[in-house]
């Protein structure tokens, strides 16, 4: 995220950080700071592991922008001991895929005010290690393996992205998603 953070500031962007921990996203925005000094950055708590979290920052953004030009869906836990979100979905299945959506869901609005409005979804080369998405228990609550559900949200992160461009392009929207 920082580095993404400095690559649209140095590119004139007004970018939000949405962070889990306030303190981590404020230390980042001021050593990007140092280094670009008229980069324009705040940072407002996001925490993916929270269906109400995700709603506050949500309705944050849009009480304050009318648009977004871009949505980053970058966050994401790794290969972490069995967990639970606050609304009881897997840790990483919650956050890493179920979190995300929710987001841009609650922000589609502003991107459809957006300037070519793109939705970039960060997967990961791990989503070849798993064949499919475990529909019949997608929280892996029979059999957990910390490895597994990484590669199930990261497989879910390729099949939304996926997925969500050829239902904008079928509404001739054009809003781009990528993976």
């Amino acid at each position: 995220g920082k580095e993404t953070t400095k690559v649209l500031a140095a590119k004139g962007a007004h970018v939000i950080m949405g962070c889990r921990n306030l303190a981590k996203g404020e230390s980042a925005m001021a050593e990007i700071l140092k280094e670009q000094p008229g980069a324009s950055i705040e940072v407002l708590e996001l925490n993916l592991a929270s269906l109400k979290n995700i709603a506050d920052f949500s309705n944050k953004v849009k009480a304050k922008f009318n648009k977004l030009d871009f949505l980053i869906n970058n966050a994401g836990i790794m290969a972490m001991p069995e967990g639970k979100t606050e609304d009881g979905f897997e840790s990483q299945f919650g956050v890493n895929h179920l979190g995300h959506w929710a987001l841009t869901s609650h922000l589609m609005p502003l991107l459809k005010n957006g300037t070519e409005p793109r939705i970039v979804t960060v997967t990961s080369s791990a989503h070849h290690m798993t064949p499919v998405i475990k529909f019949s228990d997608p929280h892996l609550r029979k059999k957990y393996s910390p490895w597994r559900a990484y590669a199930q949200s990261k497989l879910a992160n390729f099949y939304f992205s996926l997925g969500l461009s050829r239902k904008l392009a079928k509404a001739n929207s054009p809003i781009k998603s990528y993976s």
